[in-house]
Protein backbone atom coordinates (compact mmCIF):
# COMPACT_ATOMS: atom_id res chain seq x y z
CA UNK A 1 0.00 0.00 0.00
CA UNK A 2 3.09 2.49 1.07
CA UNK A 3 4.55 1.48 -2.49
CA UNK A 4 1.73 2.13 -4.03
CA UNK A 5 1.16 5.83 -2.40
CA UNK A 6 4.44 6.42 -3.60
CA UNK A 7 3.94 5.66 -6.94
CA UNK A 8 0.86 7.68 -7.44
CA UNK A 9 3.01 10.58 -5.65
CA UNK A 10 5.92 10.40 -8.10
CA UNK A 11 3.61 10.55 -10.72
CA UNK A 12 1.71 13.75 -9.80
CA UNK A 13 5.05 15.18 -9.53
CA UNK A 14 6.16 14.25 -12.71
CA UNK A 15 3.04 15.27 -14.01
CA UNK A 16 2.84 19.15 -12.19
CA UNK A 17 6.67 19.61 -13.29
CA UNK A 18 6.00 18.49 -16.81
CA UNK A 19 2.95 20.82 -16.76
CA UNK A 20 5.39 24.15 -15.44
CA UNK A 21 7.77 23.64 -18.22
CA UNK A 22 5.42 24.23 -20.99
CA UNK A 23 5.45 27.58 -22.12
CA UNK A 24 2.20 28.19 -24.44
CA UNK A 25 2.16 30.71 -27.24
CA UNK A 26 -0.65 33.12 -26.14
CA UNK A 27 -2.31 33.60 -29.83
CA UNK A 28 -4.28 36.75 -30.54
CA UNK A 29 -2.78 38.50 -27.43
CA UNK A 30 -1.74 42.21 -28.98
CA UNK A 31 1.44 43.72 -27.93
CA UNK A 32 3.68 45.86 -29.18
CA UNK A 33 5.85 43.73 -30.28
CA UNK A 34 3.26 42.14 -33.11
CA UNK A 35 0.86 45.17 -33.25
CA UNK A 36 2.39 48.34 -35.75
CA UNK A 37 3.63 46.29 -38.52
CA UNK A 38 1.45 47.93 -41.28
CA UNK A 39 0.03 50.67 -42.55
CA UNK A 40 -3.68 50.12 -41.11
CA UNK A 41 -2.09 49.34 -37.53
CA UNK A 42 -0.75 52.58 -37.33
CA UNK A 43 -3.89 54.17 -38.89
CA UNK A 44 -5.92 52.62 -35.84
CA UNK A 45 -3.34 53.64 -33.27
CA UNK A 46 -3.41 57.52 -34.68
CA UNK A 47 -7.50 56.77 -34.56
CA UNK A 48 -7.05 55.94 -30.91
CA UNK A 49 -5.62 59.34 -30.59
CA UNK A 50 -8.40 61.06 -31.70
CA UNK A 51 -10.44 59.37 -29.10
CA UNK A 52 -8.40 60.21 -26.40
CA UNK A 53 -9.75 63.75 -26.96
CA UNK A 54 -13.50 62.45 -26.63
CA UNK A 55 -12.93 59.74 -24.16
CA UNK A 56 -16.41 58.85 -22.57
CA UNK A 57 -16.67 61.12 -19.53
CA UNK A 58 -13.26 62.20 -19.31
CA UNK A 59 -13.83 64.64 -22.89
CA UNK A 60 -11.28 67.07 -22.87
CA UNK A 61 -13.84 69.45 -24.41
CA UNK A 62 -15.92 69.48 -21.06
CA UNK A 63 -12.00 69.64 -19.16
CA UNK A 64 -11.60 72.72 -21.05
CA UNK A 65 -14.65 75.05 -19.83
CA UNK A 66 -14.69 73.17 -16.66
CA UNK A 67 -11.19 74.48 -16.11
CA UNK A 68 -11.07 77.45 -18.00
CA UNK A 69 -14.49 79.46 -17.86
CA UNK A 70 -15.48 78.15 -14.75
CA UNK A 71 -12.33 79.28 -13.21
CA UNK A 72 -13.10 83.24 -14.63
CA UNK A 73 -15.68 85.74 -14.39
CA UNK A 74 -17.03 84.43 -17.38
CA UNK A 75 -19.22 81.19 -16.09
CA UNK A 76 -20.22 79.62 -12.80
CA UNK A 77 -20.04 76.26 -12.33
CA UNK A 78 -23.96 75.01 -12.22
CA UNK A 79 -25.11 71.78 -11.64
CA UNK A 80 -27.22 70.54 -9.47
CA UNK A 81 -25.80 71.78 -6.30
CA UNK A 82 -22.22 73.19 -4.79
CA UNK A 83 -21.12 69.52 -4.25
CA UNK A 84 -22.33 68.27 -7.83
CA UNK A 85 -18.25 68.32 -9.37
CA UNK A 86 -17.24 69.97 -6.23
CA UNK A 87 -13.64 70.13 -7.50
CA UNK A 88 -14.93 72.75 -9.78
CA UNK A 89 -16.39 74.93 -7.73
CA UNK A 90 -13.02 75.01 -5.40
CA UNK A 91 -11.15 75.98 -8.70
CA UNK A 92 -13.35 79.03 -8.81
CA UNK A 93 -12.73 80.01 -5.69
CA UNK A 94 -8.95 79.67 -6.09
CA UNK A 95 -8.78 76.77 -4.00
CA UNK A 96 -6.73 74.51 -5.80
CA UNK A 97 -6.22 70.94 -3.61
CA UNK A 98 -3.18 68.35 -5.03
CA UNK A 99 -6.37 65.47 -4.46
CA UNK A 100 -8.61 67.99 -7.43
CA UNK A 101 -10.03 65.55 -9.71
CA UNK A 102 -10.49 68.19 -12.63
CA UNK A 103 -7.18 69.14 -12.64
CA UNK A 104 -5.87 65.33 -12.20
CA UNK A 105 -8.15 64.85 -15.20
CA UNK A 106 -6.56 67.56 -17.59
CA UNK A 107 -3.18 65.66 -16.42
CA UNK A 108 -4.62 62.50 -17.49
CA UNK A 109 -6.08 63.01 -20.62
CA UNK A 110 -3.68 65.12 -22.27
CA UNK A 111 -0.63 62.49 -21.08
CA UNK A 112 -2.59 59.53 -22.31
CA UNK A 113 -2.91 61.71 -25.70
CA UNK A 114 0.94 62.23 -25.53
CA UNK A 115 1.46 58.62 -25.28
CA UNK A 116 -0.42 57.35 -27.83
CA UNK A 117 0.67 59.94 -30.28
CA UNK A 118 4.32 58.58 -29.17
CA UNK A 119 3.62 55.02 -30.41
CA UNK A 120 2.28 56.40 -33.82
CA UNK A 121 5.97 58.73 -34.31
CA UNK A 122 7.77 55.92 -33.36
CA UNK A 123 6.77 53.03 -35.02
CA UNK A 124 5.30 54.51 -38.22
CA UNK A 125 8.69 54.82 -40.25
CA UNK A 126 8.98 51.21 -40.17
CA UNK A 127 5.88 50.07 -40.99
CA UNK A 128 5.00 48.26 -44.68
CA UNK A 129 2.49 50.09 -46.49
CA UNK A 130 1.92 53.74 -48.09
CA UNK A 131 5.08 55.26 -47.54
CA UNK A 132 3.79 58.92 -47.97
CA UNK A 133 0.33 58.01 -46.02
CA UNK A 134 2.78 56.65 -43.05
CA UNK A 135 4.84 59.97 -43.07
CA UNK A 136 1.37 61.85 -42.77
CA UNK A 137 0.29 59.70 -39.91
CA UNK A 138 3.30 60.53 -37.97
CA UNK A 139 3.07 64.35 -38.47
CA UNK A 140 -0.60 64.55 -37.39
CA UNK A 141 0.56 62.23 -34.25
CA UNK A 142 3.22 65.32 -33.94
CA UNK A 143 0.49 68.31 -34.58
CA UNK A 144 -2.11 66.60 -31.46
CA UNK A 145 1.13 66.29 -29.80
CA UNK A 146 1.93 69.57 -29.52
CA UNK A 147 -1.55 70.52 -28.85
CA UNK A 148 -1.44 67.88 -25.77
CA UNK A 149 1.83 69.57 -24.71
CA UNK A 150 0.74 73.60 -25.52
CA UNK A 151 -2.62 72.56 -23.05
CA UNK A 152 -0.30 71.38 -20.20
CA UNK A 153 2.51 74.06 -20.34
CA UNK A 154 -0.54 76.36 -20.22
CA UNK A 155 -1.90 74.99 -17.63
CA UNK A 156 0.87 73.90 -15.68
CA UNK A 157 4.23 75.37 -16.75
CA UNK A 158 7.24 73.34 -17.18
CA UNK A 159 6.34 69.62 -17.31
CA UNK A 160 7.68 66.19 -17.55
CA UNK A 161 8.58 65.99 -21.59
CA UNK A 162 8.03 62.46 -22.47
CA UNK A 163 8.95 61.71 -26.53
CA UNK A 164 8.47 58.42 -27.17
CA UNK A 165 7.05 54.90 -25.71
CA UNK A 166 7.87 54.63 -22.18
CA UNK A 167 6.72 51.74 -19.18
CA UNK A 168 4.70 53.35 -16.41
CA UNK A 169 7.85 52.63 -14.38
CA UNK A 170 10.70 54.57 -16.99
CA UNK A 171 7.68 57.42 -17.41
CA UNK A 172 7.93 57.95 -13.42
CA UNK A 173 11.61 58.89 -13.64
CA UNK A 174 11.17 61.83 -16.32
CA UNK A 175 12.08 65.58 -14.38
CA UNK A 176 10.10 68.32 -14.62
CA UNK A 177 11.17 70.10 -17.83
CA UNK A 178 11.69 73.94 -17.94
CA UNK A 179 8.70 76.02 -19.96
CA UNK A 180 11.40 76.55 -22.49
CA UNK A 181 12.01 73.17 -23.37
CA UNK A 182 8.18 72.25 -23.07
CA UNK A 183 7.77 75.40 -26.12
CA UNK A 184 10.81 74.58 -27.78
CA UNK A 185 9.41 70.38 -28.58
CA UNK A 186 6.31 72.15 -29.15
CA UNK A 187 7.99 74.67 -32.03
CA UNK A 188 9.81 71.84 -33.42
CA UNK A 189 6.70 69.45 -33.80
CA UNK A 190 4.35 71.98 -35.23
CA UNK A 191 7.43 73.40 -37.98
CA UNK A 192 7.44 69.86 -39.02
CA UNK A 193 3.65 69.17 -39.12
CA UNK A 194 3.29 72.74 -41.14
CA UNK A 195 5.76 71.35 -43.72
CA UNK A 196 4.07 67.94 -44.20
CA UNK A 197 0.55 67.94 -43.29
CA UNK A 198 -2.40 68.39 -46.18
CA UNK A 199 -4.29 71.17 -46.28
CA UNK A 200 -7.69 71.28 -45.17
CA UNK A 201 -8.96 71.89 -48.79
CA UNK A 202 -6.88 68.18 -49.45
CA UNK A 203 -9.13 66.03 -47.44
CA UNK A 204 -11.67 64.49 -48.36
CA UNK A 205 -15.34 64.42 -46.40
CA UNK A 206 -14.25 61.12 -44.36
CA UNK A 207 -11.27 62.87 -42.79
CA UNK A 208 -12.04 66.34 -42.34
CA UNK A 209 -11.67 64.98 -38.62
CA UNK A 210 -7.78 65.36 -39.31
CA UNK A 211 -5.29 68.30 -38.00
CA UNK A 212 -4.28 69.71 -41.31
CA UNK A 213 -1.12 71.94 -41.78
CA UNK A 214 -3.73 75.07 -40.98
CA UNK A 215 -4.11 73.53 -37.73
CA UNK A 216 -0.60 73.70 -37.07
CA UNK A 217 -0.06 76.70 -38.12
CA UNK A 218 -2.52 78.49 -35.65
CA UNK A 219 -1.20 76.10 -33.07
CA UNK A 220 2.07 78.30 -33.74
CA UNK A 221 0.80 81.12 -33.47
CA UNK A 222 -0.92 80.58 -30.17
CA UNK A 223 1.97 79.16 -29.35
CA UNK A 224 3.69 82.08 -29.94
CA UNK A 225 0.85 84.66 -28.77
CA UNK A 226 1.00 83.29 -25.35
CA UNK A 227 4.75 84.04 -25.01
CA UNK A 228 3.78 87.67 -26.19
CA UNK A 229 6.06 87.18 -29.58
CA UNK A 230 3.15 88.66 -31.60
CA UNK A 231 5.74 88.95 -34.53
CA UNK A 232 5.92 85.34 -34.91
CA UNK A 233 2.12 84.92 -34.13
CA UNK A 234 0.81 87.16 -37.07
CA UNK A 235 3.58 85.50 -39.75
CA UNK A 236 2.36 82.49 -38.92
CA UNK A 237 -1.75 83.71 -39.14
CA UNK A 238 -1.06 85.54 -42.11
CA UNK A 239 0.25 82.11 -43.31
CA UNK A 240 -3.42 80.71 -42.66
CA UNK A 241 -5.25 83.50 -44.33
CA UNK A 242 -3.18 84.60 -47.51
CA UNK A 243 -1.19 81.73 -48.22
CA UNK A 244 -3.46 78.62 -47.51
CA UNK A 245 -7.02 80.26 -47.95
CA UNK A 246 -8.85 77.68 -46.59
CA UNK A 247 -10.76 79.94 -44.08
CA UNK A 248 -13.12 82.20 -44.10
CA UNK A 249 -16.18 83.73 -41.60
CA UNK A 250 -19.34 82.09 -42.57
CA UNK A 251 -22.55 84.37 -43.16
CA UNK A 252 -23.93 84.06 -40.00
CA UNK A 253 -22.67 82.91 -36.63
CA UNK A 254 -25.58 80.78 -35.81
CA UNK A 255 -24.91 78.49 -38.87
CA UNK A 256 -21.46 77.04 -37.08
CA UNK A 257 -24.03 75.15 -34.81
CA UNK A 258 -25.89 73.02 -37.35
CA UNK A 259 -24.64 70.00 -39.00
CA UNK A 260 -24.69 71.12 -42.49
CA UNK A 261 -21.34 73.33 -41.45
CA UNK A 262 -19.95 70.87 -39.47
CA UNK A 263 -15.99 71.13 -40.35
CA UNK A 264 -16.57 74.09 -42.06
CA UNK A 265 -14.36 76.88 -43.55
CA UNK A 266 -14.70 78.89 -40.28
CA UNK A 267 -13.43 75.60 -38.63
CA UNK A 268 -9.61 75.08 -37.53
CA UNK A 269 -10.62 71.98 -36.24
CA UNK A 270 -12.95 70.11 -34.49
CA UNK A 271 -13.11 66.65 -32.25
CA UNK A 272 -15.24 63.99 -33.98
CA UNK A 273 -18.90 62.98 -32.83
CA UNK A 274 -21.34 60.69 -34.13
CA UNK A 275 -24.79 62.81 -34.88
CA UNK A 276 -27.50 62.08 -32.62
CA UNK A 277 -26.26 58.81 -31.60
CA UNK A 278 -27.64 57.65 -28.16
CA UNK A 279 -24.46 55.67 -27.29
CA UNK A 280 -22.36 57.54 -25.23
CA UNK A 281 -18.68 55.95 -26.52
CA UNK A 282 -19.33 56.93 -30.00
CA UNK A 283 -21.22 60.25 -29.27
CA UNK A 284 -20.64 63.41 -27.13
CA UNK A 285 -22.14 64.09 -23.08
CA UNK A 286 -20.93 67.88 -23.82
CA UNK A 287 -24.48 68.79 -24.82
CA UNK A 288 -26.25 67.25 -21.86
CA UNK A 289 -23.87 68.64 -19.52
CA UNK A 290 -24.15 71.79 -20.22
CA UNK A 291 -27.64 72.15 -21.57
CA UNK A 292 -30.10 73.99 -18.47
CA UNK A 293 -31.94 72.44 -16.54
CA UNK A 294 -35.05 74.02 -16.84
CA UNK A 295 -35.15 73.88 -20.48
CA UNK A 296 -38.80 72.12 -21.69
CA UNK A 297 -38.90 68.83 -23.08
CA UNK A 298 -35.15 68.30 -21.92
CA UNK A 299 -33.42 67.91 -18.58
CA UNK A 300 -29.74 68.68 -19.34
CA UNK A 301 -27.30 68.99 -15.94
CA UNK A 302 -26.88 72.79 -16.17
CA UNK A 303 -22.96 73.35 -15.65
CA UNK A 304 -21.05 76.27 -17.09
CA UNK A 305 -23.83 78.97 -16.26
CA UNK A 306 -22.27 82.38 -17.77
CA UNK A 307 -22.67 85.35 -16.17
CA UNK A 308 -24.03 88.35 -16.54
CA UNK A 309 -20.80 90.18 -16.65
CA UNK A 310 -20.16 88.48 -19.72
CA UNK A 311 -23.80 88.96 -21.28
CA UNK A 312 -23.59 93.12 -21.01
CA UNK A 313 -19.76 92.30 -22.50
CA UNK A 314 -21.69 91.92 -25.51
CA UNK A 315 -23.49 94.94 -27.80
CA UNK A 316 -27.16 94.55 -27.09
CA UNK A 317 -28.09 93.56 -31.02
CA UNK A 318 -25.00 91.56 -31.29
CA UNK A 319 -26.27 88.55 -33.52
CA UNK A 320 -24.20 85.99 -31.39
CA UNK A 321 -26.07 86.68 -28.11
CA UNK A 322 -28.82 84.27 -28.95
CA UNK A 323 -26.10 81.25 -30.02
CA UNK A 324 -24.03 81.74 -26.74
CA UNK A 325 -27.13 82.24 -24.75
CA UNK A 326 -30.05 80.69 -23.24
CA UNK A 327 -32.56 82.99 -21.98
CA UNK A 328 -36.26 83.24 -20.05
CA UNK A 329 -38.46 82.76 -22.93
CA UNK A 330 -36.59 81.50 -25.63
CA UNK A 331 -37.71 79.48 -28.13
CA UNK A 332 -35.86 76.92 -30.12
CA UNK A 333 -37.06 74.47 -33.02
Amino acid sequence: MKNLGLIVTFVTLLCVNYSCSLDEPSYGKTTTENFYKKESDIDYALTGAYLQLRNTWNEYALNFYLLGDCTTDDALKGGGDDGDRREVLDLSNFIVYTTNAEVARRWTILYELINRCNDVIQYAPDAIGDADRLTRYANEAKALRAFGYYSLVTTFGGVPLITKPMTPAEILKVPRADIAAVYQLIETDLMDAASNLPAKSQYSEKDAYRVTRGFAKVMLAKSYMFRSDFENAEKWLKEVVEVDKDYELLPDYGLNWTPAYENSRESVFEIAAKLYDKNIATGTNVPHFFTSRNVSGYQGYGFHVPTQDLYTAFDADDPRITYVFTRTGDRYA
